[in-house]
């Protein structure tokens, strides 16, 4: 049994360093994917920063109309 139980901690041990290496590779994917997306919200944020500006800028005639009664 004394070498049965050592077999067996050799094996979880094994296991436990796939099972980390697996976590660090998911997780270093998982960082590239975040930096991706922040990049493209960042991107995305620009383009509507700059398209309320050319709205704020650029004169709309009749979009409002003031009536008084």
């Amino acid at each position: 049994m004394d070498i049965s139980s050592r077999y067996e901690e050799q094996i979880s041990s094994v296991q436990q360093a796939i099972s980390t290496t697996n976590l660090q590779t998911a997780m270093n994917q998982d960082a590239e994917a975040v930096d991706t997306l922040l990049e493209g919200l960042e991107e995305s944020n620009e383009a509507i920063s700059r398209a309320e500006l050319e709205k704020a800028v650029t004169p709309h005639k009749g979009q409002n109309i003031d009536i008084t009664l």
